[in-house]
């Protein structure tokens, strides 16, 4: 090959990187902000229609909003940002799956004039929590018992919780089997809702290898606000709470890390390396219904 062939196909290659950088930064920040333009004028229309003759309260509603809106924009960050090659199309995909499902109820409470919905998701456009449900320590042994082997102990597992949502559409780690110091170091990317503010880490005993049938047994529980310091690392270990009494169940205690970020350039800035590998945790958790895209695009 000639000297020549190879530079261009080098051109052509590096041409055809810049046109995929390119089109990540139409997807994710300027087709998002355009439909937020869009679904923020909206409200214009309904409020004057619905309230003729106070244009200047309808000003001041629509100045309120345009500083939102200022906040929302310097949230995407810096247009290099997304032009860098080491920044991962798949979390990328899934914050704007978020955003767009935001947008869209945006949307719908303009055409109903609905001013503090709108600030509320203003206010909290977009959130996402990556998890690390680490261990847990001299948890009470539930499988104790006349009739049980001096072997059998606690099958722990751990559901994670975000307020307002069923346990049963929550995502949880693995058993760990007759343990009382079970160790599980696996990771969790959940999308938060903007009136979501608590995560709650919900411990049980697995029984579904009893042979008395049950499924599993409460241990207790442990509460994680997280809005109040996003785009930094929290690494806690805490004592282990009665879902009964909401008091500290003996010497339990139960250790978990998390990042919760609120913009698209915390998103684009965290360091994975202080913390989880984002890519690796997102391929893990694809099975979870919590963190797939279908399940957040499918919510109200």
């Amino acid at each position: 090959m000639t000297l020549l062939k190879q530079r261009q196909q080098m051109n052509m290659s590096a041409s055809m990187l810049q046109s995929e950088l390119v089109l990540k930064l139409w997807r994710h920040q300027t087709v998002n902000l355009l439909e937020l333009f869009k679904a923020v004028s909206m409200l214009a229309q309904a409020v004057g229609l619905e309230k003729p003759g106070k244009e200047q309260e309808v000003r001041d509603v629509m100045e309120g909003l345009n500083t939102r809106l200022r906040a929302v924009q310097a949230g995407f960050g810096e247009m290099s940002l997304y032009l860098r090659e080491e920044v991962e199309d798949d979390i990328l995909a899934l914050g704007s799956a978020q955003l767009k499902k935001n947008i869209s109820q945006i949307s719908e409470y303009a055409g109903k004039a609905d001013v503090k919905s709108i600030q509320l998701y203003l206010d909290n456009i977009f959130g996402m929590l990556f998890v690390k449900v680490v261990k847990a320590s001299k948890l009470p042994n539930l499988d104790a018992g006349f009739f049980k082997s001096s072997q059998d102990m606690t099958d722990a597992c751990v559901v994670l919780r975000l307020c307002g949502q069923g346990r049963e559409e929550c995502p949880q780690t693995a058993v760990v089997k007759d343990d009382l110091n079970p160790t599980w170091d696996e990771e969790f990317i959940l999308p938060v809702l903007p009136d979501q503010k608590k995560l709650t880490f919900e411990i049980f005993d697995s029984d579904e290898d009893q042979w008395v049938g049950r499924g599993r047994d409460e241990i207790g529980f442990v509460t994680a606000t997280f809005r109040h310091e996003s785009g930094a690392w929290i690494k806690r270990k805490e004592p282990v709470l009665s879902f009964k009494s909401s008091t500290p169940l003996s010497k339990s205690t139960f250790e978990y890390h998390l990042l919760f970020v609120n913009t698209f350039q915390q998103l684009l800035c965290m360091d994975p390396d202080d913390g989880l590998d984002a890519v690796d945790t997102l391929r893990l958790v694809a099975n979870h219904t919590m963190q797939s895209v279908n399940y957040f695009l499918t919510q109200t």
